[in-house]
């Protein structure tokens, strides 16, 4: 599929880091399904996926506590692990 933004690359389908503020602080989304253009980069992150994202942080679900000694806190969302730092 053609990149909407340059017209020149090719998107296609990647697992990248998506970041959203809560709370004052960043957190670190790892996973997340993207199309992603092989020629300027542009990212498209399907609204559905972000939806599910921010209703999990924002949300205050129950998190991996196996991360919480090196100070993160882990979300899970089927594939999607969300990092709070």
């Amino acid at each position: 599929m053609k990149c909407d933004v340059c017209g020149v690359g090719e998107r296609r389908q990647e697992l990248i880091r998506y970041h959203v503020e809560f709370d004052g602080k960043l957190v670190v989304v790892e996973h997340v399904p993207a199309l992603v253009c092989d020629h300027c980069g542009e990212i498209s992150v399907a609204p559905q996926v972000a939806s599910s994202v921010q209703r999990t942080v924002w949300g205050g679900q129950t998190s991996d506590t196996s991360h919480r000694d090196a100070g993160l806190r882990v979300w899970r969302i089927g594939q999607l692990a969300l990092t709070l730092s």
